[in-house]
């Protein structure tokens, strides 16, 4: 029996610890929702931080006698909404020189690229909270009302009874049937390939036999579907609206945007990224001759599966 063999006991000092030519980043979610908001008053708010926009009302039709003057319509006083841009977002870091001289890895562009991560990650997370629990009839978001139309149950897969409620209900409001979007989370989208009209040939115009192997539900009821890992709830209930593009509004007036500066009595770098945006809901002017008054008509509350 060998007893003075050299082992990596005794020769550990010989054997090198050796880095990986690459670093295992974490995780990053698909960033999903941002690209459903619409974002047409980008333009007009380079500068400002309240948008105002007016709601115009239909006018009566009204029965004119013979000789008698036209009924003139009401003077009701018209309605604005203000939307307020005020959330400003950051993510920072400073790396010391001796640091970056000694790491084999380029950290400055690494941690560049994970706090623009966390900056796009911010901005889903606030598009996905803006389209909670609001439904058609619904009170707006912050005025403090119950909000009581919904769709679905909160952890429970949807159902096509429940997607065809949901669409009429777009339907009754005059919905515009182009730029519908359903964001949805993985479970629910689960759910839909569990039904067979979804993922049938006959049903989705796929004949090439992938819908079911890429997972792909794609048009419902004219709602594109968007599987996003940050809609709102923690499993096994998941909550997120199927709306129209122009009903959930994104204003950016500073997308992310690196800020470097070196710091002589730290020897060494602070990089900060930043961006300033508001997610919001935009009401629709409600349809009623003469009505003064704005409501949630095009976004649908729905309760699911996380």
């Amino acid at each position: 029996m060998a007893t003075n063999n050299f082992t990596t006991t005794t020769n550990a000092v010989d054997l090198p610890k050796i880095w990986a030519p690459e670093l295992n980043t974490a995780i990053q979610f698909d960033i999903v929702l941002a690209a459903l908001f619409d974002t047409r008053y980008e333009d007009t708010m380079k500068v400002g931080n309240v948008l105002s926009l007016p709601s115009r009302r239909n006018l009566t039709a009204a029965t004119k006698s013979a000789a008698t003057d036209a009924a003139l319509e009401s003077n009701a006083t018209e309605v604005a909404q203000n939307f307020t841009i005020s959330l400003q977002q950051v993510a920072a870091f400073a790396i010391d020189d001796i640091v970056e001289i000694q790491s084999k890895y380029d950290l400055r562009s690494t941690y560049t690229e994970s706090a623009a991560y966390a900056l796009a990650r911010a901005m889903d997370v606030s598009c996905a909270s803006s389209t909670t629990g609001v439904g058609i009839g619904a009170a707006p978001q912050g005025s403090g009302a119950t909000v009581t139309t919904a769709v679905g149950t909160l952890g429970v897969e949807l159902t096509d009874d429940d997607l065809i409620n949901a669409w009429k209900q777009l339907a009754n409001a005059a919905c515009p049937i182009s730029d519908r979007y359903f964001p949805v989370a993985p479970a629910t989208y689960a759910g839909f390939l569990k039904i067979d009209k979804f993922v049938n040939q006959l049903y989705n115009g796929d004949d090439t036999g992938m819908a079911v192997h890429q997972a792909k539900v794609g048009n419902l009821y004219n709602a594109e579907v968007y599987v996003s890992q940050l809609t709102v709830g923690t499993a096994p209930s998941s909550t997120t609206s199927m709306f129209h593009k122009s009903h959930w509004l994104l204003i950016r007036q500073r997308t992310p945007t690196v800020h470097m500066e070196y710091r002589a009595v730290s020897v060494g770098w602070a990089v900060v990224i930043d961006q300033i945006y508001l997610t919001v809901e935009r009401l629709e002017a409600d349809e009623a001759a003469a009505a003064v008054t704005n409501s949630t008509n095009w976004s649908v509350s729905m309760k699911s599966v996380k």
